[in-house]
Formats: structure tokens, C-alpha cells, sequence
């Protein structure tokens, strides 16, 4: 049954986060608005794609945007580029941050209830230090392993707490490394697919990851609660790389790289990648900001979201199993992605 009484609007709904998020907003019974680009790939939405309000436009259309928070209760904000081509940076640089100020402008002229902001734990910028535990008190510095990305993640969110001041109900999330079915051609999604290409090496850093069912159901209880003006680090798991990639080729029934990955080895493995793209067009997976990020261990306390919500994540070890079952069934069917088809967790 559709709820006609709390209409809700999705940014990047076409998106890895957006998609679940949209097939999740729908199965709970409400009415979704979703934004997208004229010739945004709907692939992920499946059949949900025609049961959206779809509202063509871009983030940086400030007149497209009022109109389109015309009669809307809640927004998600998740539209985000994610890149680490150097020509692609500054069109991220204008979507994530200038898009992100033109979403919470339009979001206080038009009076919206809640404003909801996914956006990244490289946005509390990543210290030399690898035994720091990064909380949501943790402060920005600026240093070599903040990518281009991370910036304009942290740059939009001071728009999202400008926003704040000036009257806007907000929350914002940010979320770790997000893994799931999806496009096995960018993302997360690549490296599934790098690894059962043969990927023989591994690299000694950790991060922070998170089932991207975890994610859209938070965003979804965050969305209906009480809570505001606050933000939330939405992590299951501090990993290993070395430990994801075992999992992931565990999964995939294939020898996991046994190959520890140095300096040497990580600047030959981005300029062999670069030279890819030259010769092909297809994106690295390797960058220069990937390969200095993969060898260093960056840790993510989750303790204030499990206090506030009293949530039980989805162990990753789950995650990688059934997103390496996705891989193979797609593969199998010819198809370059997948989706989880129960969008929150069981």
C-alpha cells in the first residue's frame, strides 16, 4: 500500500546506495520521487525502476531543484561521483560539493520535515597514525591519505551543518567501505571482479566495511527517528585486506593472492592500470590514491550508532559470501551485475 502522506525524495537513485535505498522505501510503502539524469542506467532498480516518480535532472540545476522538493516530506541525499581519475575531479568536486550546498538550499526553501546526507567515513580525513580509532569526534587534517574524494566529501558535509544552522532538520551518515551485489565493472564491485580475473597480489592495510542492506536500513531508521543534527559512522567491521581478499576468494572457490604487495609493487600496479585506461578506456581500479591508501590500516569506532539505534550489523564474512554467490549466478548468465533481492537485512 503506498503511503501518499509521507512522500519522499531519493538523489542518486540510480546509484549503488540509491538503488537499495529506493527498493527498500518502496517495499516499506512509500511514495519515492527519485532523481536522475536522462541517461542514467536503471539496471540496479530492476523492476522497481518503473514504479518510481522519476524526476529528470541534475543536482547542479538549482531551479530543477526547487521545483522538485515541491510537496516532498524527507530527503535522502545520496548523489555523490566517486572517482580517482584526475580529468573527472573537478566535475566530483562540483557535484559533491556544490550539489550538496544546491540540495540543502532547496531543502529550507521548500520548508522540507528531514534531510537525510549519506556521506563517507573518508570524510573525517584519514591520520598517519594507524593505531588511531576514528570516532564521529575525530577532527580533519589534512595529509597525504586524504583523497580528492575524501575533500569533497568533507566539504560537502560543512554545507549539510550550514544548513544546520540555518534551521534544517539534518542527519548525516557515513558509511565504510560499501559491499553488496552490484556493477562488477567500478566500485566495490570491482574487485570481485578483479580477483577472479587472477589478482595475485594483496596489500597489509585495513579499513572499515559495511553490508549495503546495513546501510539503507540505517539511513531508513535514522530517517524516522527522533535524532537530529547529529552524525553516525555506519561500519561493521575493521578488515584486513589481505583478510577480504581471502574471504572473497573463498567464495569465488578460487586461490587467494599470495603475493604481498610493497611500494614497488603498488607503483608498478597503478601505472600498468593507468596505461589500461589509456589503451582501452576502462577505469583503474588502481590509482595512485588507491595504492598509497591500501597499504595503511585506518580503523572505525561504530559504538555511537549501536548506542543510538541499538543495531546488530550484518557480519561481512555473510556479506562476501553471498556477494561472491552473485558474482558467479551473474556470470554464469552473461549479465556485468546483481543485486541483493531482499534490499534490507533479514
Amino acid at each position: 500500500m503506498i503511503n501518499k502522506d509521507n512522500r519522499i525524495l531519493v538523489s542518486g537513485g540510480s546509484g549503488f546506495v540509491g538503488s537499495y535505498l529506493i527498493r527498500s522505501l518502496i517495499d516499506k510503502g512509500y511514495h519515492v520521487r527519485g532523481i536522475r539524469r536522462k541517461q542514467s542506467n536503471l539496471q540496479m532498480l530492476g523492476d522497481y525502476a518503473s514504479k518510481v516518480e522519476w524526476a529528470i535532472g541534475d543536482v547542479l540545476d538549482v531551479t530543477f531543484l526547487d521545483e522538485v522538493m515541491k510537496d516532498v516530506d524527507k530527503v535522502y541525499h545520496s548523489a555523490a561521483v566517486i572517482t580517482f581519475i584526475k580529468k573527472e575531479m573537478p566535475q566530483m568536486y562540483k557535484i559533491n560539493i556544490e550539489g550538496t550546498a544546491n540540495m540543502v538550499n532547496a531543502a529550507l526553501s521548500n520548508g522540507i520535515e528531514k534531510f537525510l546526507h549519506v556521506s563517507s567515513i573518508s570524510a573525517f580525513g584519514r591520520s598517519e597514525n594507524s593505531q588511531m580509532l576514528i570516532d564521529e569526534n575525530t577532527e580533519w587534517r589534512d595529509g597525504k591519505y586524504n583523497t580528492n574524494y575524501a575533500i569533497t566529501k568533507h566539504n560537502a558535509e560543512r554545507e549539510v551543518w550550514r544548513a544546520q544552522q540555518e534551521g534544517l532538520n539534518t542527519v548525516i551518515m557515513n558509511p565504510a567501505t560499501i559491499l553488496g551485489a552490484c556493477d562488477w565493472s567500478g566500485g566495490t564491485g570491482a574487485i570481485f571482479k578483479k580477483l577472479a580475473d587472477g589478482l595475485k597480489f594483496y596489500t597489509t592495510g585495513m579499513n572499515g566495511f559495511v553490508d549495503v542492506r546495513d546501510v539503507v536500513e540505517i539511513a531508513y531508521r535514522l530517517m524516522e527517528s527522533d535524532i537530529s543534527n547529529e552524525r553516525f559512522i555506519v561500519s561493521s567491521q575493521n578488515i584486513e585486506f589481505m583478510k577480504l581478499f581471502e574471504l572473497i576468494a573463498k567464495g569465488l572457490n578460487i586461490p587467494p593472492p599470495k603475493i604481498q604487495a610493497g611500494p614497488f609493487l603498488n607503483g608498478f600496479a597503478w601505472r600498468m592500470d593507468r596505461l589500461k585506461y589509456w589503451l582501452t578506456g576502462i577505469k583503474p581500479v588502481i590509482t595512485p590514491e588507491t595504492a598509497r591508501m591500501a597499504s595503511h590500516k585506518f580503523k572505525y569506532d561504530n559504538s555511537k550508532l549501536k548506542s543510538y539505534l541499538n543495531y546488530e550489523f550484518i557480519q561481512i564474512e555473510e556479506t562476501v559470501a553471498l556477494t561472491c554467490a552473485k558474482f558467479l549466478e551473474s556470470k554464469d548468465e552473461e549479465k556485468g551485475f546483481a543485486f541483493f533481492e531482499n534490499a534490507v537485512p533479514d
